[in-house]
């Protein structure tokens, strides 16, 4: 884990979701309650803040300790929804990919002026498609699991699940995926968050992915907790609206980005919507779908 104050930025990296969950249940030396369970538990008490199904509705766990556990254990049901959509496309997704291979010939497409003025027959230049193995390049992927209050836990999970399905698929097709999880929050002192969830090579654990984007519980409990633990937390927004949602600097953002997620995004409820997506996506990173 490092940190550093970076005039109104504070910038966390943890090396593991393991290593941030770790980091949440530290002492908080300049913010109270701990966690955000017990911050709201502390205001249901006193007849304000959210009672348990609010917040159930708003983090998709009852407590810390279940959202901690997810984040062990991996999230089976996140898993399972990325399931239904990457099983629909492991039939389409091809581990070979095409090569374009030129070759001169007496006919053709296009003529090559250096054979022509040298007098040579086979002037014209050709091509065709070669089938190769998939070359295993790195793919970066940088998602942002920050989003706005108001933006449904389903709707959080949906998208997410169609992110773990196609880190799936992409290293189906030969690639070595490289996921970081982010959150950029504005407020009068931000905070940069970033959690690389999964390194290029690393064996695929879909049920520890699934809970670091798909789950509502990272943002709205381990991130916000992460917030708690700065020593400028109120300044964040720490008790109340933990800030607004925000993105990485352009140079940060990999080779596929997602941004934060605000009202707008309903669509990822609609499978039609993800897949389409999901098409397109594997398709700009060089993946052949069989038809």
């Amino acid at each position: 884990m490092r940190a550093e104050e970076v005039g109104k930025d504070w910038n966390v990296v943890f090396d593991s979701l393991s290593e941030c969950v770790e980091y949440c249940e530290t002492p908080c030396v300049n913010f109270r309650p701990e966690n955000t369970t017990e911050l709201h538990a502390k205001l249901a008490d006193k007849g304000i803040g959210w009672n348990g199904n609010r917040m159930m509705e708003f983090t998709s766990t009852r407590t810390w300790e279940e959202c901690r556990d997810l984040a062990t254990r991996g999230w089976s049901k996140g898993e399972a929804m990325a399931k239904k959509l990457s099983s629909a496309m492991f039939h389409r997704v091809a581990s070979m990919i095409q090569q374009p291979v030129f070759y001169h010939d007496v006919e053709g497409s296009d003529f090559d002026v250096a054979r022509v003025l040298s007098g040579e027959p086979e002037v014209w230049i050709n091509e065709y498609h070669q089938t190769i193995k998939a070359p295993g390049r790195v793919v970066s992927i940088v998602y942002s699991i920050d989003a706005s209050g108001g933006v449904p836990a389903d709707v959080i999970a949906a998208r997410g699940a169609a992110m773990v399905a196609l880190v799936e698929l992409l290293e189906q097709a030969g690639n070595a995926v490289e996921l970081t999880v982010c959150v950029n929050t504005r407020a009068q002192y931000n905070m940069n968050m970033s959690v690389l969830v999964k390194r290029a090579g690393q064996p695929i654990n879909l049920g520890e992915i699934a809970f670091a984007v798909a789950h509502p519980s990272m943002l709205r409990r381990v991130s916000f907790s992460v917030q708690e633990h700065s020593a400028r937390a109120w300044e964040m927004g720490c008790g109340h609206g933990y800030g607004a949602p925000g993105n990485p600097p352009e140079d940060q953002r990999g080779d596929i980005f997602l941004p934060c997620m605000t009202y707008g995004d309903a669509e990822w409820t609609k499978p039609e919507y993800a897949e389409a997506w999901l098409l397109a996506t594997l398709r700009a990173q060089g993946v052949e779908l069989a038809c």
